[in-house]
Parts: C-alpha cells; sequence; structure tokens
C-alpha cells in the first residue's frame, strides 16, 4: 500500500520521482479554460471537433452524484480494505494501482491512483468490484449500465454523420469496454508533475465523469486548453481506433491531466473499444477514389500508434497492449544486458559468423571480414525454432538466461538509434523507442519458395516479381547490404 499516493502523500512533499523534466511539466504558467468546447451533433463532427461536452445525456444527476460518491468513499477506506484490488496485471477484473501498471519500469509517475473496472461481461465482472463502500457494485454497475446505453447512442449519431449503416459499431468495435477511476489527491506543487502524462487515448471513444474540479487540459494548435469541469455534463474524446474507421475525419486528441495543491480531483472515464481480435480499418463505406483510404488496417488488440501512421508508405509501426507480460519483457532485457556484461572469456565461444548455428555472437554483421565499414554494435541471434531443440545452444550464463520465456522467432538484441525509411519523401525518420514494445523477425524456413500470393495476382495486376527459395533471397540480401548490389527487389523483378 506504499506505493498508493491517497496512502502516504502528506500534501507537503512532492518525492524526485514524480517531478517531470523541464519539456514536460505543467509549470506555473496560466492554462487557459476553453470555454467554447462544442455541445453539438456529434452526426456531424468532423475534422478538429476531437473532444466534445454532452448534456442530455440520459445518465440521472442523482445516479452521476451517487456514482462520485462512491468513488471517493473507497479511496478513503482503510489500507487493508484495499490492499486485496492492489495488482498490475490488466485481466484482472478490478485492479488498482498507482500512475500506471508499469509503475517499476517508470522513471516519473503521474500523480495518481487509479481503480480499473472490467465492465464487457458486465453481470461476471460486478462480482470482482469493491464490495466497501456498501452498495459499490449496485451503483457504479447501473452507472456503467447508463454510460453504456448513452455510448451506443453516441456511436448511432457518429454512424448517422459519417454515412455508415446503423448498428456499425454496435458488435465487436464496441465489445471491449473498461471503467478506470482516476483518483488525483492534493498535490505539493502542481507544476512540477502530472497525474496523467500527455497520450492519445487508443480505444473508439472516451466518456468522462469529470466531476467538479477541473484539471483536464488538451493540446489544441501547439497550446494546452483546459476543459472545465461541469458536474452534470461528460466530455467526450475521440479514440485513435474511431480516427482510423473514420479514415481521418474524425481525430483523437493528445491530453493530459494536471493536478490541484488544495482539492482532490477524482474522475470516471468509461473506455468503449474494439475486442482485442477485432480488426480495425477505414469503413469501406467512407473510401472510394476521391477519398482513398490513409490507414492501414490494424488489430485493436496490437493498436498502432497512427501519430506516423497516416501514409501507406511508412512501412515501420510499433505494436503495444501486445499481450507479452511488462514483467517478462523486462526480465528479457535484464538478461540480455547481463549477457553483455559477462565477462570476455564467458562469451567467447560463441563468437560465430555461422547463420546455421543456433546461437551466434558477433560484431557489426556477420560478413564483418568482407565489410569496408562496420556497424556499431554487437548483436546476439538466436534460432528459436524448434525451441525445445535450439534453446539448449543458448548461453548457460547468466544463470537465468535460458528459463525465461523466450519469443518464438528470431531474436537480435543490439544498442541503437532505430530508424525507419520513409521512401516517398526520400528522407529518414526516427522511430520512438517504447519500452513495453518488441523487435522480432519472422522468417520463412530455409527452403520455402517466396512468391506473390496467386490470390492477388490476375490479368489486371500481373506479378512483378519471380518466385525465389528464401535462402537465395538472404545471399542476395547480404550482397545488397554490403553494397555489391544496390536493391534486393530490382534481383527479382520480371522485366517486361
Amino acid at each position: 500500500m506504499e506505493k498508493l499516493v491517497s496512502s502516504w502523500s502528506d500534501g507537503k512533499i512532492l518525492p524526485e520521482s514524480y517531478i517531470f523534466p523541464p519539456g514536460k511539466r505543467p509549470g506555473k504558467q496560466v492554462v487557459l479554460l476553453y470555454e467554447s468546447v462544442p455541445v453539438i451533433d456529434l452526426g456531424k463532427a468532423e475534422g478538429d471537433d476531437h473532444e466534445n461536452i454532452v448534456i442530455n445525456h440520459g445518465v440521472p444527476t442523482s445516479l452521476m452524484d451517487d456514482t462520485r460518491r462512491m468513488f471517493k468513499e473507497f479511496f478513503v477506506l482503510p489500507a487493508e480494505e484495499k490492499t486485496r484490488f492492489l495488482s498490475s496485471d490488466l485481466c484482472q477484473k478490478c485492479a488498482l494501482y498507482t500512475s500506471n501498471v508499469d509503475y517499476e519500469k517508470e522513471e516519473i509517475h503521474n500523480w495518481r491512483d487509479s481503480l480499473r473496472h472490467s465492465c464487457s461481461a458486465l453481470e461476471e465482472c460486478v462480482d470482482y468490484w469493491p464490495q466497501k463502500p456498501l452498495r459499490y457494485g449496485e451503483v457504479v454497475g447501473q452507472y456503467t449500465v447508463k454510460v453504456r446505453e448513452l455510448g451506443s447512442r453516441i456511436l448511432e449519431l457518429i454512424c448517422e454523420g459519417l454515412g455508415l449503416e446503423r448498428g456499425f459499431f454496435a458488435k465487436e468495435l464496441s465489445q471491449g469496454q473498461v471503467l478506470a477511476v482516476h483518483h488525483y489527491p492534493p498535490c505539493p506543487d502542481p507544476s512540477l508533475t502530472l497525474g496523467t502524462r500527455k497520450h492519445y487515448d487508443p480505444g473508439v471513444i472516451t466518456i468522462l465523469l469529470q466531476g467538479d474540479v477541473s484539471g483536464l487540459q488538451v493540446l489544441r494548435n501547439g497550446e494546452w486548453i483546459g476543459i472545465e469541469a461541469i458536474p452534470d455534463a461528460f466530455v467526450v474524446n475521440v479514440g485513435q481506433q474511431l480516427q482510423i474507421v473514420s479514415n481521418g475525419r474524425l481525430r483523437s486528441s493528445e491530453h493530459r491531466a494536471v493536478t490541484n495543491k488544495n482539492k482532490a480531483r477524482i474522475t470516471g472515464a468509461f473506455f468503449i473499444e474494439p475486442m482485442k481480435d477485432c480488426i480495425v480499418e477505414p469503413a469501406k463505406a467512407i473510401v472510394n477514389a476521391r477519398s482513398p483510404a490513409i490507414y492501414k488496417f490494424t488489430v485493436a488488440g496490437c493498436h498502432a500508434r497512427i501519430s506516423n501512421f497516416g501514409s501507406p508508405s511508412i512501412h515501420h509501426l510499433q505494436v503495444v497492449n501486445h499481450g507479452v507480460s511488462t514483467r517478462l519483457m523486462y526480465d528479457t532485457q535484464t538478461v540480455f544486458k547481463e549477457f553483455v556484461e559477462l565477462p570476455a572469456k564467458e562469451k567467447s565461444r560463441l563468437l560465430s559468423s555461422d547463420f546455421s548455428r543456433k546461437f551466434a555472437l558477433f560484431t557489426s554483421n556477420v560478413d564483418y571480414d568482407e565489410e569496408e565499414i562496420h556497424n556499431w554494435r554487437d548483436s546476439l541471434r538466436h534460432i528459436c525454432f524448434p525451441l525445445e531443440e535450439s534453446i539448449q545452444f543458448w548461453p548457460q550464463q547468466p544463470t537465468r538466461y535460458r528459463t525465461q520465456e523466450p519469443c518464438d522467432t528470431g531474436i537480435y538484441c543490439f544498442k541503437e538509434m532505430f530508424r525507419g525509411f520513409k521512401s516517398s519523401r526520400m528522407e529518414w525518420i526516427g522511430i520512438e523507442a517504447i519500452p513495453d514494445a518488441l523487435v522480432r523477425f519472422i522468417m520463412p524456413a530455409d527452403g520455402c519458395i517466396v512468391e506473390p500470393a496467386k490470390a492477388i495476382v490476375n490479368a489486371q495486376s500481373p506479378a512483378i516479381y519471380e518466385g525465389v527459395t528464401y535462402m537465395d533471397f538472404v545471399k542476395t540480401f547480404r550482397a545488397a547490404y554490403v553494397g555489391e548490389i544496390d536493391d534486393v527487389s530490382e534481383s527479382y523483378t520480371i522485366r517486361a
């Protein structure tokens, strides 16, 4: 319980681990309230209307008040009543945590405690929610039903405005539902920290219950603006999945939450999201020759960060919410680091430029001796298929190396700035390093013939590449890498 801000903070001391760097902290600059957030017909919302205030929404004021009271009473419960909900496992039906679920890996923490409720199968989930304060499950359950109904009405209006058939969002695009209650205790110095760092909501829409203490800020035209807290209204944010479905006609906004020196702030964010295995792509009804798709499809559970995803010429995606636990990723990165720091004698037996080995350690590339200029890196290459056989050839030191649950594809471990080449503009762009993202290589078997898929080749779209075995392709790839040829694909292009 010592991690919960509400359990240890006396409102006087701000620990260093909560102080954001100068460029990311709010500072003492006064942020004006944006008093003209649109109260609009969402069916006509388009373009820059990223967030909207909804009134006359059908959720009774008395139920909103009761729900806020339940939230407040939960966070002032004695520590022993809250302990059993402490968890960083998002698979739990109800989880209590500080800052974020990856608290242990954060350098700087958010000034908040959060209680996350799964709501997708409500009758099943509510049994796992708090039993204290009394009536918590009853009140918050009723509130969830009403907000879910509100979400359905909003999504129907969005369908109307975008020209989509009724019920377009009614199935798997909106069946992932979560209620996150954030408690922001009074903060010793709101200019130095954040309650929630800047981010985009990844889902379809978020319905936010603010209460009577302001704190939500939205980035608009490069400046932060405050959103007034109206107790009987909801703020509706467009999520990144809706940005994809609407083909950019509705856009997600970057936002954050600041703290308050004198007042605690409690909010309830109801996230409507696709199911994890749902394919999310621009709706076919709004894509045509004059308005082509600007986003590729993505799987909802592995949602892409789409700030640099708007052009089909982007060939790299970073994947989050991927199902690999943060703890396992942290442990795996730790053993990689421990291996690299081993004495040279421990590593020398693994030195090899032979790609047929189950494990090889090399500098720059395996054809180091043929290179005129080397890459500034050392690399560990693991063969991972079949796993049970391959793992026996992996390092025995550090002692836990083989016991980490491994990825089932090839892995390179190296230190370098990752950059992707954006070919349409002929310029290099940086790819943000996200600690919980993976670099994994999925490759054909050595003798596999790689060729254009027959299902997409026809008279109108003939094959432009000839078939090649994967091993022959690798040889050509290496020749291109050391500069012997210019372009791998040109080697297999069918000439007219």
